[in-house]
């Protein structure tokens, strides 16, 4: 930890990411103009993660006016919906090494983006430096190129199907032929022009102008849904978090409905609590349990969130794990919090990307209508005109007196089981840096990942009651990339970047 005169700390998934934020702070910036210029830095390097796009969400603490809310910026379905058999909707394999998950891309995978509204309405609302100063880093980072670092290299290799899908992606990503590889430098000159245009702009440039005109002109001539009244009437909407106790003072905020990661993850804690209240130890098997009981109850959740907090809901999943054994996506997060106290968690994702750059913008749509996990019911059976669901928890926690912790993750499905074990990590007192470091597990359709560092006990008992289970014996983004800042009552600082995804964390003097 550091003293109290530093201007805040950063976590983000990497170092140009959390630099453009640090530079916001320096600047005299607060945490949130820290967050939207990290943001525009994400898109130029962590561009599979991050994109103009996509969308997301942002979980915001004003220290001065006591108040927490959620800007929903996230993907909305088209108002129409083309036939089936006139779209693009193709499968690509994405290969995590010990394990291979299906993706499907093309026009026809494509929702209508919000980042860009996000960003401006983040701009309007919480920020006090001008979009010029804070799209600086991001610019610059464009124009002179960035150095693809290991896991970013790592990421093009996994969805290299993706990313060499047209002549114009492999010009982006393959300039001499083939895939960049760590080492190399990417530039992304088309982006920084874009960026400068919004600087000018605003956010018309992108949702009436140049921008949507390019898109609907590829869905239109590719075969995608999205049309120009799809980028016209797009807006964020500013929702109320989810609010539960954590620990004997605290609070827990959580991203609320229509996300379900939000949902879920206040369900996983809340049957931890009911379990603690048993008097029941908390050890790698009962997560386990908690993890599976998350599982089994996702779909009803997704289609009822008032189910997290029901009384019977969470009297039954104890009496289930009685006698219960246990049977990713391109996502981003960035935490900042700032000397004044004010705390700002972000997440987005693209998806994947859907195979496409658009025009001569430097970035490529998401294809989240192609994402198995946020289509419950099956795809192409979306209703039009609505946020789609999530699994994005940007999540803040009020300790009290002053003391803040504020954290995300990327992970797809992964995200619930990633959030719901560092928060009952912090609960029990760990540092940020045992917390998010400590082994994981998912468990998902009756299967269970396990990093195989957990304590011996545990990975033992899981062992002999699931034989199957998938042992990792390195540090995987497959378990998602929990990124956290952390403010003592003192106002020290402290935080973790995730090992998983190449996290970065510091603190800003």
């Amino acid at each position: 930890m550091t003293k109290a005169k530093a201007k805040g700390a950063v976590a983000a998934g990497h170092k140009i990411t959390a630099g453009a934020a640090a530079q916001m702070l320096q600047s005299g910036g607060n945490a949130f103009d820290a967050t939207l210029a990290a943001l525009f830095a994400s898109c130029v390097c962590e561009p599979v993660l991050s994109s103009p796009g996509g969308g997301g969400f942002l979980m915001a603490h004003q220290a001065n006016q006591s108040r927490t809310s959620v800007l929903d910026f996230f993907v909305q379905t088209p108002q129409k919906k083309r036939d089936q058999s006139d779209i693009e909707f193709k499968p690509i394999h994405a290969d995590f090494g010990t394990t291979r998950q299906k993706f499907l891309i093309g026009m026809g995978a494509s929702a209508t983006p919000g980042f860009v509204s996000g960003c401006f309405e983040i701009h309007e609302k919480l920020c006090t430096l001008s979009i010029e100063d804070i799209l600086r880093p991001a610019i610059t980072a464009a124009e002179n190129g960035v150095v693809v670092d290991g896991f970013q290299a790592r990421l093009f290799r996994i969805v290299e199907p993706i990313l060499l899908n047209t002549e114009h992606t492999r010009s982006t990503f393959a300039p001499e032929g083939s895939l960049l590889e760590r080492g190399d430098i990417f530039k992304n000159p088309h982006l920084a022009e874009t960026l400068k245009a919004l600087g000018k702009q605003g956010p018309d440039f992108f949702y009436k102008g140049d921008i949507c005109h390019a898109i609907t002109e590829l869905a239109d001539r590719l075969g995608g849904h999205l049309g120009a009244d799809d980028f016209n009437s797009y807006t964020t909407i500013e929702r109320q978090p989810l609010v539960q106790p954590f620990g004997n003072k605290g609070q827990v905020f959580l991203n609320p409905s229509p996300s379900a990661g939000g949902c879920l993850i206040g369900f996983g804690l809340a049957l931890a609590q009911r379990l603690e209240d048993r008097g029941e130890v908390l050890n790698g098997v009962s997560v386990a349990k908690i993890l599976q009981a998350i599982d089994h109850t996702k779909q009803a959740i997704f289609e009822d969130p008032d189910l997290m907090s029901c009384d019977e809901t969470l009297t039954r999943a104890v009496a289930d794990l009685q006698s219960q054994t246990i049977t990713s996506k391109g996502t981003t997060h960035i935490s900042v919090i700032d000397s004044f106290g004010n705390a700002s968690a972000a997440t987005v994702s693209n998806g994947e990307g859907n195979g496409h750059m658009v025009g001569e913008f430097g970035f490529m749509l998401n294809n989240m209508l192609g994402e198995e996990d946020l289509n419950p019911n099956g795809f192409h059976q979306w209703p039009c005109g609505q946020r789609l669901s999530s699994m994005m928890a940007p999540t803040f926690v009020n300790h009290g007196h002053g003391a803040l912790s504020v954290l995300g993750s990327g992970g797809a499905n992964r995200i619930r089981s990633a959030m719901v074990q560092v928060l009952l990590h912090i609960k029990t007192g760990k540092s940020a840096a045992r917390a998010v470091d400590a082994a994981r597990m998912h468990v998902e359709a009756g299967k269970i990942d396990i990093e195989d560092w957990l304590d011996e006990a545990s990975l033992k008992t899981l062992v002999s009651m699931h034989p199957d289970a998938c042992l990792w014996d390195q540090p995987n983004m497959f378990f998602g990339g929990v990124h956290m800042a952390q403010r003592a009552e003192d106002g020290a600082f402290d935080g973790a970047g995730d090992m998983r995804r190449d996290g970065c964390f510091m603190i800003v003097d």
